[in-house]
């Protein structure tokens, strides 16, 4: 279940995800709640009514700071600001934007691939054995893609 499937983090995401329930002899079934709790609800009442063996939520909170980055960079730059000459700017989650705008977005990249996959091995173990005390499981580590967004910064003329 996805709190909004129009944020640039899920499709990767999703894809993954369902490449590994495949591989593991699952389905995955999305859902799209468009931020909306009741919505959500509804979809969770649906599937428990259903042989579905196990639910796993994402919540946008995660993938929006590349999103984010973009618009205050767009912002700084009507605001007659120069990036990176003046300011900074960094992301994070690497999504595919980042690099199509300009100035292409510095970032911190996540690996969606293999939080996906862990994600459903993650859940499959839980359904597999129920009784099993869910694990802490760490995620991969990021690594910082520095483009154009980012530099030292020019000193100012007093």
């Amino acid at each position: 279940m996805l709190s909004n499937l129009s944020n640039p983090f899920y499709p990767e995401f999703v894809l993954a995800a369902e490449r590994a329930a495949r591989k593991a002899g699952h389905f995955l079934m999305v859902c799209n709640t468009d931020d909306d709790a009741e919505i959500g609800r509804a979809y969770l009442n649906q599937i428990a009514g259903t042989l579905a063996d196990g639910v796993l939520v994402m919540n946008t909170d995660i993938a929006t700071n590349d999103l984010l980055a973009i618009g205050a960079a767009q912002a700084l730059i009507s605001l007659g600001r120069a990036i990176p000459d003046d300011v900074s700017v960094i992301g994070i989650t690497d999504i595919q934007l980042a690099n199509q705008v300009h100035p292409a977005l510095t970032t911190v990249a996540i690996n969606t691939t293999a939080i996906a996959e862990l994600s459903i091995e993650r859940l499959i173990r839980l359904i597999q054995q129920p009784a099993r005390t869910p694990e802490m499981v760490l995620a991969p580590p990021p690594a910082l893609v520095v483009r154009a967004s980012t530099g030292v910064r020019r000193s100012r003329a007093r």
